[in-house]
């Protein structure tokens, strides 16, 4: 099993502290062609209350949330804010699966 321990501020009156326990991840499979792994969690407030998860990962997720290289685009940079004249010459640039825009999310 899995425990982080968390605590953060909302705002200047109000501290949130807790932690999040996820169990072994268990394998599972949607389709003959995609599977993947599961882990069931929950994540408890030191108030008591609580909230059943479920986290999966897959390729999709995989993209998603992991680094990944991608070929420069100018318009690309210009929406993340990075100035495509540092990467000239090069042909392709990591970054976070969080910045996958476009055509590119589907694939």
């Amino acid at each position: 099993m899995y425990d982080y321990p968390f605590s953060f501020m909302k705002d200047t009156l109000y501290q949130t502290d807790g932690h999040l326990q996820l169990d072994e991840p268990l394998p599972y499979r949607q389709n003959s062609q995609e599977s993947g792994f599961y882990r069931p969690g929950q994540i408890s407030l030191r108030n008591g209350k609580s909230l059943d998860l479920v986290l999966y990962h897959n390729e999709a997720t995989e993209k998603f949330i992991y680094l990944r290289k991608t070929p420069i685009d100018p318009n690309l940079m210009h929406i993340i804010g990075l100035d495509p004249q540092v990467y000239r010459g090069r042909s392709e640039i990591t970054l976070p699966g969080q910045l996958c825009l476009g055509s590119d999310r589907g694939a």
